[in-house]
């Protein structure tokens, strides 16, 4: 089935995605994720205009959080209004007023 669909694949790439898979399913989900990297990457579906960069948005979002922390650990290095700080961040809040 899978042989049909990737004919730019060979039938040996094939079958060692396909066991990876299984050897991986016990293992955590960034081996998976890499597992998955790597099929993709050979089937080379990312040339041209294809982005690849939504397969990285977890690893970027866990760079920026560390990031920011680390920055905001450091006393006068974000500004007191800067948009990184807690309690700056912006939070839908309905207020109301009473007469």
């Amino acid at each position: 089935l899978l042989a049909g669909a990737f004919k730019n694949l060979s039938e040996k790439e094939i079958t060692e995605f396909v066991v990876g898979l299984f050897a991986v399913l016990s293992k955590d989900l960034t081996t998976f994720e890499t597992h998955l990297r790597d099929f993709l990457v050979k089937m080379k579906e990312f040339s041209g205009g294809d982005s690849n960069q939504h397969l990285y948005q977890t690893e970027q979002e866990v760079e920026k959080n560390i990031r920011n922390t680390q920055d905001l650990a450091v006393p006068g290095l974000i500004g007191p209004y800067d948009p990184r700080r807690p309690e700056n961040a912006t939070t839908t809040t309905a207020t109301t007023t009473t007469t």
